[in-house]
């Protein structure tokens, strides 16, 4: 989302325990600041993108249209706030999957003769 790396604050935070997530709101702690400037810059992000596709008038394909375009039994869209949820809710959850996906993947690698065979596979394979 940023370029200084901001955001990864906002995304560690989710990996905590509520409890502690309720204490450090109760301190004056300089991680909770970070935490909140990460997830204002991650929002002002959003609703950019948001406002950006509101004066956009090309067709997109992809979930925040599909989320622009939702409509509830009285013809009512998600609010701005609706909005920004999804759509950090998404960023969330694409983040730990991916990563914790990534992370289980590489684990057999770590294991000298797996490593071995499969660079010797590949080596085949691909020349």
């Amino acid at each position: 989302m940023s370029s200084d790396g901001s955001s990864s604050y906002a995304l560690n935070a989710i990996d905590r325990p509520y409890s502690m997530l309720v204490f450090m709101r109760s301190l004056p702690d300089p991680a909770w600041r970070r935490v909140l400037n990460a997830r204002a810059a991650v929002v002002e992000r959003v609703m950019r993108e948001i406002t950006e596709r509101g004066n956009d008038s090309e067709p997109h394909d992809d979930v925040l249209a599909m989320l622009l375009e939702s409509r509830d039994e009285d013809g009512s869209g998600l609010t701005d706030v609706e909005l920004q949820d999804q759509v950090i809710s998404l960023i969330a959850a694409g983040y730990e999957t991916t990563s914790a996906a990534l992370a289980w993947r590489c684990t057999p690698f770590s294991v000298p003769n797996v490593r071995k065979r499969a660079r010797e596979e590949v080596l085949t394979v691909a020349g």
